[in-house]
């Protein structure tokens, strides 16, 4: 079944390169895919690249969902959530 996860998109700066290599390294440790989908604009990226993630165009403040499919998929979404909690949020601290 399916997880979706919800957050609006924290940064600043937008998903650059260091949150979205961060995401797809998260992503990759797992073998279920993961979307990330910007609700504001439509895009959708394949959460395991990081040049897809950045192709977004995704800004601080849109609505995002991440689908996650497949074998793993709690596992992934605990994971990923832990990310989106903790760890995003800090992407652009020097």
């Amino acid at each position: 079944m399916p997880r979706d996860l919800l957050f609006i998109f924290p940064l600043k700066n937008g998903f650059h390169a260091r949150p979205a290599s961060a995401f797809q390294e998260l992503a990759n440790r797992y073998a279920s895919t993961v979307t990330v989908v910007n609700e504001m604009s439509g895009a959708t990226a394949n959460g395991k690249s990081t040049l897809a993630l950045v192709s977004t165009m995704t800004k601080e403040g849109d609505r995002c969902v991440v689908r996650i499919e497949g074998p793993d998929a709690d596992r992934a979404a605990d994971a990923i959530q832990m990310f989106l909690d903790e760890t995003l949020p800090h992407c652009d601290d020097d």
